[in-house]
């Protein structure tokens, strides 16, 4: 975020899956407990559906108590590697129904965590995030 509380990109409206620190967490608890289980194995995590950056901003607002803004730019506004993960998000590729839906219920036997609910399992953040949240949003 800038100092007007915006976060910008150039995914053109399009979704992302993103993955909830707490799956990598749970993922990674799993291989480490049951490494010969894991070994070799490449695992795909998603989030349980694409979710666009302007509702990304709804959802910072309402957990942050803050109002949060998604401003639209022209790739050529970032860095080569994020302008790289830009142009993906703007392909659409992660919401064609088509698109894998990861390995994460298939190992934990349950959904990924949403992007609305990790915010609100404030129980599970890091005293560095729970610092971001207001006491009174947090409470």
């Amino acid at each position: 975020l800038d100092q007007e509380n915006r976060f910008y990109g150039a995914s053109k409206g399009k979704g992302v899956n993103y993955v909830s620190p707490n799956d990598v967490a749970e993922i990674a608890y799993l291989a480490i407990l049951h490494p010969k289980a894991y070994k070799r194995e490449g695992i795909s995590l998603l989030g349980p559906s694409p979710i666009n950056d302007s509702d990304v901003a709804k959802l910072l607002t309402s957990c942050l108590g803050t109002k949060i803004t998604y401003e639209e730019k022209p790739l050529d506004y970032f860095d080569e590697d994020s302008a790289g993960l830009e142009s993906i998000k703007a392909s659409g590729l992660e919401e064609d129904e088509k698109f894998p839906k990861g390995d994460f219920k298939r190992i934990v036997g349950r959904e990924p965590e949403s992007f609305e609910a990790y915010l609100a399992a404030k129980d599970c953040m890091s005293p560095l995030e729970l610092k971001v949240v207001p006491q009174e949003v947090n409470a």
